[in-house]
């Protein structure tokens, strides 16, 4: 399960940066019930099925980014910077990147409920470095894996460090039993 917004960020972008034409081409790739689900009134806070949300993520990746899972990496920034002109607008002015971090657990499980678990398992403050860890994720994704590294490194941009980087150091879809994210800024 995925939150709605989450669907809407991947309908924006197609035809933010793809026009209509680029949009209907993703429809005319994708399953029926996946057509319906973007194309449809989604609600931001409901919650909608989450291997549609994989096929779409993926399917955008394939026609636009020749099936690289690095470009989902642009669909996560897009989702951060559209975001912080929403729901995250207001902790822009009180937050830094470890006290964001500390919140990760709480945020992943708002908009990806039942696709594993989040946590942190480092935040050097000193060091300014940390890991990211995912587990219990029942698929193996690359372009979710992607997307999510892509969401976290902008938020950090977003946050004060122009150098924030993140770093997929484990993958579930490489054979890992857990996706672990570095992050320095």
């Amino acid at each position: 399960m995925v939150k709605g917004i989450l669907f809407k960020s991947l309908r924006d972008f197609v035809k933010e940066n793809h026009g209509e034409e680029g949009f209907e081409k993703l429809l005319s790739g994708i399953s029926e019930n996946a057509r319906k689900l973007i194309k449809g009134g989604v609600m931001d806070v409901a919650t909608y099925d989450g291997n549609i949300f994989l096929e779409i993520n993926r399917k955008i990746c394939e026609i636009f980014g020749e099936g690289k899972p690095e470009f989902a990496r642009k669909l996560g920034i897009f989702s951060a910077q559209k975001s912080v002109r929403g729901p995250f607008k207001f902790i822009l002015k009180l937050a830094s990147i470890p006290w964001a971090l500390k919140r990760g657990e709480m945020i992943y499980k708002m908009y990806y409920p039942n696709m594993g678990n989040l946590k942190m398992e480092k935040i050097d403050d000193k060091n300014n470095e940390g890991i990211i860890v995912i587990e219990n994720v029942p698929f193996k994704d690359p372009y979710f894996e992607n997307r999510i590294a892509g969401w976290v490194e902008e938020m950090g941009k977003i946050l004060g460090s122009q150098k924030t980087r993140v770093e997929i150091k484990k993958s579930v879809a490489q054979g890992d039993e857990r996706i672990e994210y570095y992050i320095k800024w």
